[in-house]
């Protein structure tokens, strides 16, 4: 198994990105207050447009570079975790007796769970936050803009965001909850498999 330390700063490292795309939610938001209340209009609202459009650039940018940097890693955790989750279920049906050993293993059970519950955590933290953006653009009023270029800035950024940034495992499949579910499925079903030849 990996350096767990290596694998928080991973984790860490996808907050991060999560947060910045909070960060652009934040600006959206405030501009939003903003045009309601009728406080910002011409080239005011044009360099807050450019601001957020930048930001928001910036944090796809920082969400890309990390899946370029983790997918691999993130791939190789998942499979790894995968079959160590299936030989400790099997482990389970073997120590049902022996209880020190057996809470020796639910322990070793409960951090490699851990490890990938948080990854997934994590992973669809990120997904759930560039999400958000489409929705809070889609709310401003850039209908009733004046300027039509601004108007189509945001629809742009709309179109961006419409597809959401996720960590993958190789590029075979994102890093969420669903994953999760899937590895821990997996896991337990190669144990029967294992039970049966055994």
């Amino acid at each position: 198994m990996f350096d767990l330390i290596s694998n928080l700063r991973k984790e860490w490292k996808i907050f991060y990105v999560a947060s910045y795309f909070h960060y652009v939610q934040c600006k959206i938001q405030y501009l939003n207050e903003e045009l309601i209340a009728k406080k910002v209009k011409g080239n005011e609202l044009k360099k807050r447009i450019a601001e957020i459009i930048e930001a928001h650039n910036i944090a796809i940018k920082f969400a890309e570079q990390l899946e370029d940097i983790s997918n691999i890693l993130v791939f190789v955790l998942y499979s790894v975790n995968t079959i160590i989750l299936c030989f400790l279920f099997f482990e389970f049906n073997i120590l049902s007796e022996d209880m020190l050993n057996f809470f020796k293993v639910l322990v070793f059970f409960g951090v490699v769970q851990m490890l990938l519950f948080l990854f997934s955590y994590f992973g669809t933290n990120l997904e759930d936050q560039s999400k958000l953006i489409e929705d809070l653009i889609y709310d401003l009023p850039w209908y009733e803009m004046e300027d039509q270029s601004d108007a189509r800035s945001l629809i742009l950024c709309i179109l961006r965001a419409q597809r959401p940034c996720l960590i993958t495992a190789a590029k075979f499949y994102p890093l969420n909850f669903e994953s999760y579910l899937t590895a821990v499925k997996s896991a337990y079903s190669f144990c029967t498999v294992l039970k049966d030849i055994i």
